[in-house]
């Protein structure tokens, strides 16, 4: 399962906004890795100081989709390409796991003379069980003639699964928008075999649970016995009969009594020297220790004594049942089937589609992954185990009375079909109230949202009084709802007790003759009616349990739903191939005498057509068309300018480029390997404190250097960052900043804040919306200084001159024309059309002179 296997291609590449962040995601001990835009930090494991070579993956995040039974990752050598390299690899698990998706790889790779990419092949495995979004990572190391890039020594493997959940006979329904119509409790039963079957760790945890929850049956028949006997022996008048018909019942009491008088005898006659039954040896006499099958007693034949022997057999095993129930705490079957569940829905939601995205509000994302995935785990598929354990002592139950009376059985076997005849007829109710209280409580949280989401506007029109009346509508009929389930589990519960209440009227009418003429005992007559009570209690519990299932139905087909929403790791995967060929074609127009100059691939733009109503799921909404006729080429370490009116499709185009909206026709060409950061006008900080929002886009982020704290401080001071947030910074380093700086900053510093961290990020590709808004006039001369100053030097306030770095591209909106003269390129969108104004010729290949 875990075998190795070598090399060759199949998946494909990312290169969109999430690539910036991938590096803090990963962990690998690497050796020679090059930081701040892939300068050296750490000479190769030879020693080579002149060493000029850089090796890594061509992209960051990689897709393999079910099915094609391998994935192939790409190696690229930037720099000096005319001597030997190799670095080794190997793979190392994510949530996807080695033997489950792929098959475990290592080895070594080997760049001769003039070779620049390399391929290596991961075994992929094909299985009929769902997973989300799940990943494993290829991991570059030691490193021989070469350096590692910083970023993309790493390489993420999204594992692209086909099946469904929580079974694959599902999946047509869900396309074809039937699954309403298949029974809540198939998809229960669904998905509890997935659970207990295919969830890491469940399976043996259960097995262990159900079987430690005997323990709890068996004490259960073990104190029903020491009832019976201690009413029936110890505590028997002198003058009743000691033999009588009375034991003749007590099957299971006989075996388990002479087990105890075996025990008893045998320590007697270690004590005696082995003649405790032979009166000449000084042993006592079979009268003097009548066995307790007989009227004996347990201890020194002694009523009091065995009394206290019983007593300590009640006691004694509760330390046990202690001890069990701990372990079952630490078991954690229901945390991990939650965890499980909330993780699953989270990783799901974070690649969800556009289109998916936008049907899928915060809130409802919030109450599927902290409440109905905890409902699902804990009243769910925990409540299918409480039954397990129900069901079995019930099972338990029946045989006592089988095995004491045998004529009562039939009864008990009467009232258990009633019983189960009355919960199926029950049960369709019981799903329509369930789905009805959800639909009310969704209703609540519907109003909540609203008036939360648009409270300024609610109380400047003076509509908090009916807002008030809204919710207390919708308020008014959860409680109705509810309270009429109530009402009706009231008298299904009074039924079930009136079952066993009446059954033990007639069995104490039926029975009360033998006991007076002593052929029935007065404990297995106890006995039984305490074990008919029990039986019915059991039925009430079962009943409780299956109320808690059918309320999870509705948890249940929103989390099926989630999980299998739609996903946009299908068209990432074939976007990527089309790059990957481009990037072929533009290698050979890039390669002089055999040395690829991978700088030199330039972003290219061509035929593009968008249409917001093609992903809108409100068809009624107007759309958008934004397209461009031409071809536009953005050579690496270029600084491009979007102009145009408002609502002409600045915002719109910058975020094609970015990869936030999928295109319907043309081609967003971008070098896989190069890291794309887009950042919008929207200005959005962490609630954590400065110092993490600002430096959240490095690849060591929660370990900063203090090399790279110095940077961050230097950047701050060329922004014209103020006072206060100066002083916020360092107060920050020492442990000491205040909880509430957010709200103590303007929009303007919001914004300052959230530029600057795409400058302390250093992607390669840079992506701004309308960088000097809400800035005054000196902090934006000083913002546009600074993406000047990024294009040209290849990064900022770094120690290192410029060519020892990667180039740097920007493109950003603008609305203010001054600010056009800082690019190269100026684009124009006008009405949605996207053309080029300056220069008038778009280059398509770029020179290898310094443009600065």
């Amino acid at each position: 399962m875990s075998g190795y296997f070598p090399l060759r291609i199949t998946g494909g590449s990312r290169t969109n906004r999430d690539l910036v962040r991938s590096p803090r995601e990963v962990t690998g001990d690497v050796k020679g890795v090059v930081e701040n835009g892939n300068r050296i930090s750490q000479l190769p494991k030879l020693g080579d100081e002149n060493a000029t070579t850089i090796v890594q993956w061509t992209e960051a995040i990689t897709f393999a989709q079910e099915g094609t039974h391998a994935v192939t990752l790409t190696l690229m050598r930037i720099g000096d390409q005319s001597g030997t390299s190799s670095v080794a690899y190997y793979t190392k698990d994510r949530s996807a796991k080695a033997g489950e998706k792929y098959y475990a790889a290592s080895g070594v790779v080997t760049f001769l003379p003039t070779e620049h990419t390399k391929y290596i092949e991961v075994k992929l495995m094909d299985d009929d069980v769902w997973g989300a979004a799940v990943e494993f990572l290829v991991v570059l190391s030691d490193p021989e003639g070469c350096m590692l890039g910083a970023h993309q020594h790493t390489c993420r493997v999204k594992y692209i699964d086909d099946d469904f959940f929580p079974d694959n006979s599902y999946q047509v329904a869900y396309r074809e928008n039937r699954l309403e119509e298949i029974s809540g409790l198939r998809l229960l039963v669904s998905y509890f075999k997935f659970n207990f079957l295919y969830v890491r760790g469940i399976f043996w945890r259960c097995c262990l649970q159900l079987s430690l929850d005997q323990l709890h049956n068996a004490y259960f028949i073990m104190t029903t016995y020491l009832n019976i006997y201690m009413v029936d022996v110890v505590f028997k008048g002198q003058d009743e009969d000691e033999g009588g018909e009375a034991h003749e019942e007590r099957r299971l009491l006989r075996v388990g009594l002479q087990v105890l008088d075996f025990v008893r005898r045998l320590a007697a006659g270690s004590e005696h020297g082995g003649h405790d039954r032979d009166p000449e040896h000084g042993g006592d006499s079979d009268d003097e220790h009548k066995s307790p099958l007989f009227g004996g007693f347990l201890f020194n034949n002694s009523r009091h004594d065995t009394a206290i022997v019983c007593a300590w057999l009640y006691i004694c095993p509760l330390f046990l049942l202690h001890v069990v129930d701990i372990v079952k705490v630490h078991l954690n079957v229901s945390g991990r089937s939650r965890e499980y569940l909330q993780t699953s829905l989270f990783r799901k939601y974070l690649n969800y589609s556009e289109l998916t995205q936008r049907n899928t509000t915060p809130v409802a994302i919030s109450v599927g992954v902290i409440t109905e995935a905890a409902e699902l785990a804990e009243m769910g598929f925990m409540k299918a185990v409480a039954m397990a354990r129900v069901a079995t002592k019930t099972i338990i139950v029946v045989s006592f009375v089988h095995m004491e009376q045998p004529s009562t059985t039939l009864p008990i076997w009467f009232c258990t079909a009633i019983t189960i005849c009355w919960v199926g007829l029950w049960i369709r109710k019981l799903i329509a109230n369930a789905t009805r209280i959800v639909e009310e409580e969704k209703a609540v949280m519907q109003v909540v949202h609203h008036t939360a989401s648009c409270y300024r506007l609610v109380a400047d029109y003076y509509m908090r009084p009916h807002a008030a009346e809204i919710f207390d509508e919708k308020a008014q009929a959860l409680t109705k709802a509810k309270n009429n389930q109530e009402f009706e589990l009231l008298n299904t519960r009074y039924f079930f007790t009136w079952i066993s209440t009446s059954a033990v009227g007639c069995y104490m009418i039926t029975r009360a003759d033998k006991v007076l003429q002593g052929s029935l005992s007065l404990g297995t007559f106890l006995a039984m009616i305490k074990i008919i009570f029990e039986l019915g209690l059991e039925f009430v519990e079962i009943f409780d349990e299956v109320v808690e299932l059918v309320r999870t139905i509705g948890p249940l087909r929103v989390m099926i739903n989630f999980l299998n929403s739609e996903t946009d790791f299908l068209s990432q995967l074939d976007e990527n191939k089309r790059r990957q060929e481009a990037m072929q074609t533009w290698i050979s127009k890039v390669t002089v005498s055999g040395h690829v100059d991978w700088d030199r691939v330039p972003i290219t733009v061509q035929g593009l057509r968008f249409e917001y109503g093609k992903f809108r799921a409100d068809e009624m909404s107007p759309s958008f068309n934004l397209r461009l006729d031409e071809r536009l080429v953005v050579p690496q370490g270029s600084m491009v300018a979007v102009i145009g009116q408002h609502l002409a499709g600045k915002s719109t185009l910058l975020q094609l480029l970015g990869d936030v909206h999928e295109y319907q026709s043309g081609f967003v060409f971008v070098p896989p390997h190069l890291r794309i950061l887009h950042v919008a006008q929207h200005a959005m900080l962490f609630p954590s404190s400065l110092f993490q929002n600002l430096t959240y886009g490095l690849p060591d982020h929660q370990t900063v250097s203090a090399k790279d704290t110095s940077r961050v401080r230097r950047l701050m001071q060329a922004l014209g960052f103020d006072n206060y947030l100066m002083s916020t910074f360092e107060a920050d380093l020492t442990g000491e900043s205040c909880k509430s700086w957010r709200l103590k900053i303007s929009s303007a510093q919001c914004a300052l804040i959230n530029f600057a961290r795409a400058l302390v990020a250093n992607p390669n590709v840079l992506i701004v919306h309308r960088p000097t808004a809400n800035l005054n006039k000196d902090n934006q001369l000083k913002v546009m200084m600074s993406l000047r100053q990024f294009v040209q030097n290849r990064g900022l306030e770094y120690d290192t001159p410029a060519e020892t770095r990667r180039p740097r591209t920007c493109i950003y909106s603008s609305d203010r024309v001054k600010e056009h003269g800082f690019a190269d390129q100026v684009w124009e969108v006008d009405a949605g059309v996207v053309k080029c104004v300056y220069p008038e010729a778009s280059p398509q290949l770029p020179s290898l002179q310094n443009r600065h």
